[in-house]
């Protein structure tokens, strides 16, 4: 039997098929979590003064709440510094380094 190609209606249609099978099968722990994951790998992403932003639409004394949380007082810098640091040969780690 020759081998038939899917036009991109039919694809589209079984992901999203697929993605509701996904979903149905999920308990709500585990939709919390995808949710939480996709939230924090995209904020990650973000610029300090993105993230604030973000923080402020929701809800504006959040942002000042979530800064006395981390015992910071004041004004933020908002330029992160990064460090890198070497391993091995091709390999390094960086991350970010804050002013106290």
């Amino acid at each position: 039997m020759p081998k038939q190609q899917l036009t991109n209606e039919q694809l589209d249609n079984i992901i999203s098929a697929f993605s509701e099978i996904i979903v149905d099968r999920m308990d709500v722990r585990d939709l919390e979590q995808y949710v939480y994951d996709g939230l924090v790998d995209f904020y990650e992403k973000c610029t300090v003064d993105e993230i604030q932003d973000y923080v402020n639409n929701a809800d504006e004394d959040l942002w000042e709440e979530l800064l006395d949380n981390e015992g910071i007082k004041g004004e933020v810098d908002n330029t992160l510094k990064t460090t890198t640091y070497s391993l091995n040969d091709n390999e390094s780690i960086s991350f970010p380094i804050h002013k106290e």
